[in-house]
């Protein structure tokens, strides 16, 4: 089966560092710009219910806004606890200016 993609933002909306909030299918993701490679990961806390684009990047460590749980953004592998379940990440392709993340199934 072929995999679809959905354009989910422009690549000018996410700096270097930075994270951005958009959905895919109405599941809401997290995009993390590292060294001008773009990662998408689910976008709910696994500890707790916190959106993760209100957390902080630093390098691949993606850090939830409300009790610090750590994830590494390359893979979604909990890193600090109090967050031990991985995130799920998502095939991107950056195109044309645009950030395209795979749709689910």
């Amino acid at each position: 089966m072929k995999q679809t993609f959905e354009r989910v933002a422009d690549l000018s909306d996410l700096p270097e560092g930075g994270l951005l909030g958009v959905e895919v299918d109405g599941r809401p993701l997290v995009l993390a710009n590292v060294a001008g490679i773009v990662h998408a990961l689910d976008g709910i806390c696994t500890h707790m219910d916190a959106g993760l684009a209100e957390g902080s990047l630093f390098e691949e460590c993606l850090m939830c806004p409300v009790h610090g749980g750590e994830f590494d953004v390359r893979t979604g592998e909990a890193i600090t606890s109090p967050a031990v379940e991985p995130l799920g990440t998502h095939e991107v392709r950056v195109e044309a200016g645009g950030i395209f993340v795979a749709k689910p199934g």
